[in-house]
Formats: structure tokens, C-alpha cells, sequence
């Protein structure tokens, strides 16, 4: 996501000032979000990440990149949180954060709102303004056109204390005219959660659930062929991420083939194993692959109902008197984060895969190959902790 570069002097004064662009907009009536359909899918696609909670539609994504922090200054913090796609091209976005420490009490929504329209956006035109409430609280709409590109805008402006929260999303041109719905759903999501706990959330997926603070949602993974999450532990392990997801693939045999075609990892064992994950001990197939760059993966794929289930670790080093076929079963923070934090809801599992590990697929049953894999052997970027003395939304 990118946010423009602000002076703390003068967006400062725009906040506790009437602003004074000459950049035209229209302020419209009062809008109720609760008015449309609150709950942007009909299967669940939910982030709690950072005190946020927010939902997307169905098959949509969030993303987080390397370069999250845009300013940190005494009277100026700004970040950008999390990107958001449908994964079709047609809609992309982000979630920013703004802090001016400094300020004395309070952003005035109806001045950030001003202040933001007239002096803050560039290249927006058409600009409607709707006052509207969020989470409770006093928040603004904004919508326009993204001049010399077409593209619609729409954002929420939600004043948190001296900070402020904003949700941005582009779509090809009158996509978000004719249905600003698919926009207002995933503002009106939006709550304030406790600081310690991340969730993610996706239909299909097994659940994510951390609240003391020990694990945090990193990114999304989407794809023809795989679609899951990762977790990460912000360097208090030699674990660098566990991902989580299903595979459009149906055997062993078929991941494998795959896997092959990545030249970033080599494959180097197979072994059949217990893993408990939810407290649920499930027989899997374990895949041990070399990272070229260094490093080692092991994937776990299960047996589900109606699809396979991938847990994917990967580390850098492991406690030396444990083997690689039992870092899941012996390695205390690994083993933690499987059982605690990650869990298959009802019916997700084969009960047959509790009996035995999957077997290999006789040639007849392989599919033909996948789609290569795409970034298997980058590590999930870590959110930067905000400077002292501020706060996260």
C-alpha cells in the first residue's frame, strides 16, 4: 500500500483549523452503512490484526509488504497496515494509520474530513463527502474518480483519539458507482479489538486464533492452486512462519509434481506421521524440502472431506537434538502454536485420515501438472513496532 508523505507542521494545523485547499468536493447527506448489508460475504473472510478487525468479500485477500512505516517523527506517525485485493485485478486498496502525537486532544472528524479532501488526496476529482458512523463513531465517506485514470475511490476516515484510521480501495472505472456496496460492507466491519489478539478467518480454511499476543496473522497466499494464510511469531522462535491452506491438487503424488516445478526448493524426504493440531491428533503425509537460499521447509498435508489440507513450516534452524520428522511432535513452540492457536472446524476433516496417512495415488489417478509455485521461499514480512509513545488502531 502506499500513503503520500505528509509535513507533521502542516497537516497538524489542517486537522485543528478549517482547511483551505481549493480542491472541489461535494459534502452530501448523512449515509447509514447499517443500511446495507453488513457482512461483505457470504462465507467468512475475516482479519483481526493490530487492534483491527475487518472483513472482505469472498475470495478477496490481505496483504502485508516489507515497508510498512512512512514517517516516525515526534509529531508525525504513519503506517501502512495492510493491503487489500479481490485477486481479479479489478479492486486493490489498503489500510493506513496516522498518529500525530503531539496534537492536543482529539481529531475533529468533520475537520480530518475537510482537511483530507482539500489539502491531503491529489488527482481526485468528483469528490462526494458522507458523514456516516463506524464502529460506533462519528466517521466520513469519501468518494471521486481518479483523474486521468478513470478509476473509482472510495475511503473511510475513522478518527481513533490524536490518530486516524483510513480504508482506500480503487476499482476499474464505475465499478464502485454501480455497486458502492462491496465498499461500504468492508468500512462498516470494522471494530476495534484487543491489542494481544490476530485472528484470520476464511471459509475452507482451518481458524487462526491467537489472543495473548504470541502468534500474529502475517499474509495471504491465493492462488490457481493454493490458497492460504501464514502466521508468525515476530522472531521470538527460529521458526520463521507456519502457513496454513487447502490445494487444488488431489494425491500426494500431484503436490509433489508440483513442487517440482519450483527451483527454490528441493525435495528431500518423505515420512508418514501424527500431527495434532486443535488439540486433534490427524494422521498426514510429511515433505521435507531444501530452501536453496538456506533454510528448511516441512509440509503437511492432510486428508479433508472434500479437499487437502496444507501446514506448511519453515525455518532457518531447529533445537539440534530434535530430528526433522519430529520438529511437530518435540519442538515446544512449534508444537504450541499447532495445537493453540490453529484449528479445523466441523467436518472439515476425513475421518478416514485419522486411520492412516494418505497413500501414494496409482499413476492412473495424477492429475496434470499445476501452475508452478509462486513465492515459496519468501518468509512473511514482520510489522515494524510503532515508535515510543504511540499506539496501533
Amino acid at each position: 500500500m502506499t500513503r503520500s508523505k505528509l509535513l507533521g507542521a502542516a497537516v497538524l494545523g489542517c486537522l485543528l483549523l478549517l482547511g483551505t485547499g481549493c480542491q472541489k468536493y461535494q459534502m452530501m447527506p448523512s449515509m447509514k452503512l447499517s443500511e446495507f448489508n453488513t457482512n461483505p460475504a457470504t462465507t467468512p473472510n475475516e482479519l483481526e490484526f493490530l487492534n483491527i478487525h475487518l472483513e472482505i468479500h469472498e475470495g478477496w485477500s490481505f496483504l502485508t509488504k516489507n515497508k510498512e512505516v512512512r514517517a516516525d517523527t515526534p509529531t508525525l506517525f504513519e503506517a501502512e497496515l495492510f493491503e487489500i485485493t479481490d485477486n481479479k485485478g479489478n479492486v486493490s486498496g489498503h489500510f493506513r494509520y496516522t498518529d500525530f502525537p503531539d496534537l492536543n486532544g482529539n481529531i475533529v472528524p468533520e475537520k480530518l474530513a475537510k482537511a483530507y479532501v482539500e489539502d491531503f488526496i491529489k488527482g481526485v476529482v468528483n469528490i462526494q463527502v458522507y458523514p456516516t458512523y463506524i464502529n460506533a463513531q462519528l466517521a466520513y465517506v469519501v468518494s471521486g474518480t481518479v483523474e486521468g485514470k478513470g478509476w473509482d475511490f472510495m475511503a473511510a476516515l475513522i478518527p481513533e483519539g490524536s490518530a486516524y484510521n483510513e480504508i482506500v480501495l480503487f476499482s476499474d472505472p464505475d465499478y464502485f458507482k454501480l455497486n458502492p456496496e462491496v465498499a461500504y460492507n468492508i468500512f462498516s466491519s470494522y471494530k476495534v479489538v484487543e491489542n494481544d489478539k490476530s485472528m484470520r478467518r476464511i471459509a475452507g480454511l482451518p481458524e487462526f486464533l491467537c489472543t495473548d499476543g504470541t502468534w500474529r496473522w502475517a499474509l495471504d497466499d491465493t492462488g490457481n492452486t493454493l490458497t492460504s494464510y501464514a502466521i508468525a511469531d515476530g522472531d521470538k522462535s527460529d521458526i520463521i512462519a507456519i502457513k496454513v491452506g487447502t490445494l487444488n491438487l488431489n494425491t500426494v503424488e500431484d503436490f509433489k509434481q508440483w513442487m517440482s516445478q519450483s527451483e527454490k526448493e528441493t525435495y528431500v524426504s518423505e515420512f508418514p506421521t501424527q500431527i495434532n493440531v486443535g488439540g486433534q491428533d490427524i494422521s498426514a503425509t510429511g515433505l521435507i524440502y531444501n530452501l536453496n537460499s538456506g533454510g528448511k521447509k516441512i509440509y503437511y498435508i492432510i486428508k479433508g472431506t472434500s479437499t487437502m489440507y496444507l501446514v506448511v513450516v519453515m525455518y532457518e534452524k531447529k533445537p539440534a537434538e530434535i530430528t526433522d520428522e519430529k520438529v511437530h511432535q518435540e519442538w515446544p513452540e512449534l508444537r504450541q502454536a499447532l495445537t493453540q492457536y490453529i484449528r479445523f472446524t466441523e467436518g472439515q476433516l476425513d475421518p478416514s485420515g485419522y486411520a492412516a496417512p494418505l497413500a501414494a495415488p496409482a499413476a492412473a489417478e495424477t492429475t496434470a501438472p499445476a501452475p508452478a509455485p509462486q513465492g515459496t521461499e519468501s518468509a512473511p514480512p514482520v510489522i515494524p513496532a510503532p515508535a515510543a509513545g504511540t499506539t496501533t488502531p
